[in-house]
């Protein structure tokens, strides 16, 4: 394991301090915990974000009418049963 230095805003060491202590666990594992869980949901979104422009960049779109009828279950801004 390595060391990391990190400067927190005070209102944000108070979040992670207050979390913790309702938790039980020191601050720096849950830092720990919260930017492990922030770099793996960064990653995910980046890989889709890739097979999106993949699929793009070979020519796989959906389809005028699919994305038609996906909006017309829409009324109002509420989902049409």
């Amino acid at each position: 394991m390595s060391t990391m230095t990190l400067h927190l805003s005070e209102s944000t060491r108070a979040k992670l301090d207050a979390l913790a202590h309702r938790l039980d666990v020191r601050p720096e594992a849950l830092a720990e915990k919260a930017l492990q869980f922030y770099l793996d949901e960064e990653a995910l979104i980046i890989a889709s974000i890739e097979a999106g422009i993949a699929d793009a960049d070979a020519g796989r779109f959906v389809s005028d009418a699919v994305v038609e009828g996906f909006f017309a279950r829409f009324n109002d801004g509420t989902l049409a049963k």
